[in-house]
């Protein structure tokens, strides 16, 4: 009798199948290891972000389930990844440069937000590094996370869906710490290898910074989540402060010193007048909230940012991907990836229509003879997060999506026009997912997994957390009941137990 094929992705638990020398998923735990590993990961977490004081309590959505891959789906994850990369940086470096490419008219910013950029670009384009002010942006990124689907078929793919570059760190620590605490369960042990080394990633985020230096943090709507955990690494390893500012807080004033001739500052208000220079930061802002930044404060934090404003808004911004697909004839003619990798590259990536485009036209066209056309796809605003906005094309009637489809082909939209980019729909692949604090007992509902990579700087690539989704993604809220994994790779020796039986 043939063996059923190996999943590519499934939640299984570490203590069992370390116990069982066999690959255990998750719904043959019983209550009590499921209560007793619980216990275990919250032991470990909980000393660990109670300082942090976090505002959102994701820590308590870490269950004692991890997602278990196979070895060659990891690789191509990070090859797909490392496709990414390159093309990105490539991209964005032609961004105001190749008049052919013609980006900006493809997929046009705010007014405010192409000022910044255009001004980035003349400060770090110079060819003698030693007159650039800002760094050019394959030099120093900072960081960005994907999300990914697992598409089903004869060999699983992963989906790029989108970018996530506005929030740094998004991820990093939490997953991270799900990472680590599961290494008490087995993490690690029989070939369950845990990819990333938590420590080694801790201090790659770290080396981005001058560790001789405090470090601002610039924030206001967001109230911070895996930075608050990053500000406690930060201060305890470097002994250095993290400070916590509100945008309306900063001043610029002229500096002579300065390459730019400008400085920003910030005035504690328990300092007694006493002024801060910011000589190196981190923004958490959505992208709204720039519109009312002093643009010379704007320019200024730009050449001392560690996450990129490139990053913030170009990357986090659905349409990039659609930018990829288009330009990926233009990136093997350029030798910037071979046709190979192209190819790799356009299969990893979802389907992504960006507003203006001829593709969007062509769909203009197939949905006004095919009224089903709709169902096949996916509606995303090109600046939205966590699933605000999102639509299935079957939540729509024919008089509404062809209405939405019209808008998007009669010329490229800025954000605030209402854009939306439209995607694919990804015939997903459907886990037995265990849920904690859901049932008294461990029972399999059916879920697709939502997986996530991080990028530091093209050097370090690190799988981010795991989620689950129905619809949309699941959210984490206690009313959502979603949860956040971490992945182990799956040994290539061991059997699988029957999940359908409990231990």
């Amino acid at each position: 009798m043939a063996s059923s094929p190996v999943p590519v992705a499934q939640q299984i638990s570490l203590s069992l199948s370390v116990e069982k020398n066999a690959i255990a998923p998750a719904t043959s735990a019983s209550a009590s290891r499921l209560e007793r590993d619980l216990k275990t990961i919250r032991e470990y977490v909980d000393p660990i972000v109670a300082p942090a004081e976090l505002p959102i309590p994701i820590h308590r959505r870490l269950p004692p389930f991890n997602i278990c891959i196979t070895r060659p789906f990891a690789r191509k994850v990070e090859s797909v990844h490392r496709l990414l990369d390159r093309a990105l940086v490539d991209i964005v470096e032609r961004w105001y440069t190749d008049d052919q490419a013609g980006f900006p008219s493809r997929m046009p910013l705010e007014a405010h937000e192409e000022d910044l950029l255009q001004w980035i670009n003349t400060q770090s384009s110079n060819d003698d590094v030693g007159k650039r002010t800002i760094p050019r942006f394959g030099d120093r990124y900072g960081m960005w996370r994907t999300d990914f689907l697992i598409e089903k078929g004869s060999e699983a793919e992963a989906k790029i869906c989108e970018i996530n570059a506005r929030i740094p760190y998004n991820g990093f620590f939490v997953a991270g710490l799900h990472e680590e605490s599961t290494r008490l369960l087995g993490g690690g042990k029989l070939g369950f290898e845990i990819p990333n080394q938590y420590e080694a990633t801790k201090k790659t985020i770290r080396s981005c910074f001058d560790e001789t230096k405090c470090l601002y943090h610039i924030r206001k709507m967001w109230p911070g989540v895996d930075s608050r955990i990053f500000t406690r690494d930060y201060e305890q390893v470097t002994g250095q402060d993290v400070i916590h500012v509100e945008p309306s807080a900063l001043q610029v004033e002229q500096d002579e010193a300065s390459p730019t001739g400008w400085a920003v500052y910030f005035t504690p208000q328990d300092s007694q007048g006493q002024r801060h220079k910011i000589e190196q930061c981190t923004i958490e802002l959505f992208q709204e909230e720039l519109r009312e930044i002093d643009p010379r404060i704007l320019r200024q934090l730009a050449t001392c940012c560690v996450n990129d404003f490139r990053n913030i808004l170009l990357l986090h911004d659905k349409r990039i991907l659609g930018i990829v697909q288009q330009e990926l004839p233009s990136l093997v003619e350029r030798k910037v990836l071979d046709t190979a990798e192209a190819q790799v590259l356009r299969n990893g990536i979802a389907e992504t229509i960006i507003p203006g485009s001829d593709a969007m036209k062509t769909l203009l066209e197939e949905s006004s003879q095919d009224p089903l056309q709709r169902h096949k796809y996916i509606v995303k605003p090109v600046r939205g997060a966590a699933c605000n906005g999102i639509r299935l094309g079957n939540q729509l009637n024919q008089e509404e999506w062809i209405t939405l489809l019209e808008r998007s082909t009669s010329h490229a939209l800025r954000p605030s026009e209402d854009a939306y980019v439209v995607q694919k729909l990804v015939d997903h692949l459907w886990c037995d997912i265990v849920r904690h604090e859901v049932q008294s007992s461990p029972e399999a509902e059916k879920f697709h997994l939502i997986g996530s990579c991080h990028m530091v700087n093209s050097k370090l690539l690190v799988f981010g957390p795991w989620r689950i989704g129905h619809t949309v993604h699941v959210g984490l809220s206690k009313e959502g009941m979603g949860i956040v994994m971490s992945c182990v790779l799956r040994p290539e020796d061991l059997e699988t137990m029957d999940g359908r039986k409990e231990e």
